[in-house]
């Protein structure tokens, strides 16, 4: 067994991430830096390059990182030999609030707690995009996480240790100058059914999106997921999405496959787990589980029950 530490030499918890995680584990280790001048696919790809069978992959930052982690993974067609685990050193680190946070000892362990996970795939125009463990939104939603790319705010990140709290007040201000953008088409056809005005779609297979927001993980079933379309441009289409997702779940319906489908070519943003992609020429997008499952080494305080998640 070969340890892998994926890391980002430039996120803004970095330095918890080299004193609590990379001065700490037992040599020899290999390292994957991030390079922030790629995006997910490209890292994901050069990381896939250099994995092993066998390996013990190791996320230290944000869902971000892990996305590039976990794309890899299945790119190499590592699945079955590969297992993951996900240190949360991120801003809003929904993923280990899913699968807890595993100690030192357990990575290094001969037989951690493991489970098997079930990405999230997005298919556009018939291709392949990108895997997602936690969750995929199409929208103003995914538009909003491009604020995270100023200059200023990454320093201020970097230096806030209340990041969560910085971070929503970041995406409020560009909320109020921004909801009345146009995100989607008038109309779209979702599975068949004509989705009037709508800002936002939104796919969850993870206990919690955006840090605050939660949901019933249906990360460990071979098929469901929860998905939702809202209209988030006006104060009551937003806090009727927003305060049951935070005071309770997320308002949404299980689903085995969507299938969102526009009758002129169309420009969209896409994110999932905080990571973005704009697409143009845009006629189709389906969201399905990953046919392959990843082995994820779980913490104690993990979200997932012993018999299954919420339904």
């Amino acid at each position: 067994m070969r340890l892998v530490v994926v890391h980002n030499p430039k996120s803004s918890r970095h330095r918890q991430v080299e004193r609590e995680v990379l001065a700490r584990l037992p040599q020899p280790y290999a390292t994957y830096e991030v390079d922030t001048k790629l995006d997910v696919a490209a890292n994901a790809a050069k990381l896939a390059k250099r994995l092993q069978a066998s390996d013990r992959l190791i996320s230290a930052g944000g869902d971000g990182t892990a996305a590039i982690c976990l794309n890899a993974i299945l790119q190499a067609n590592l699945a079955i030999t590969t297992e993951f685990a996900i240190l949360p050193y991120g801003n809003f680190n929904d993923l280990a609030r899913t699968f807890g946070r595993p100690t030192l000892a357990t990575l290094i362990s001969k037989t951690p707690k493991t489970t098997k996970a079930y990405p999230l795939e997005l298919i556009v125009n018939s291709q392949h995009q990108r895997y997602a463990l936690g969750y995929f939104t199409i929208g103003m939603f995914a538009t909003a996480t491009h604020i995270f790319d100023s200059t200023k705010i990454r320093q201020r990140l970097r230096h806030n240790h209340r990041n969560i709290l910085y971070s929503i007040l970041q995406l409020a201000k560009w909320y109020f100058k921004h909801r009345r953008d146009e995100f989607f088409p008038p109309e779209f056809i979702l599975n068949g059914q004509k989705i009037i005005n709508a800002t936002d779609y939104v796919a969850v297979n993870a206990a919690s999106m955006a840090g605050v927001m939660r949901s019933r993980p249906t990360i460990r079933s071979i098929q469901t997921f929860r998905s939702q379309t809202g209209n988030l441009s006006n104060l009551w289409g937003l806090l009727k999405i927003m305060l049951p997702s935070v005071l309770a779940k997320i308002p949404s319906q299980p689903t085995q496959s969507d299938t969102i489908e526009f009758a002129t070519l169309t420009t969209l943003e896409i994110q999932g787990e905080g990571e973005y992609l704009t697409l143009h020429n845009v006629r189709q997008v389906q969201i399905q589980k990953s046919a392959q499952p990843l082995t994820i080494i779980v913490g104690q305080n993990t979200k997932l029950r012993r018999t299954g998640e919420g339904k």
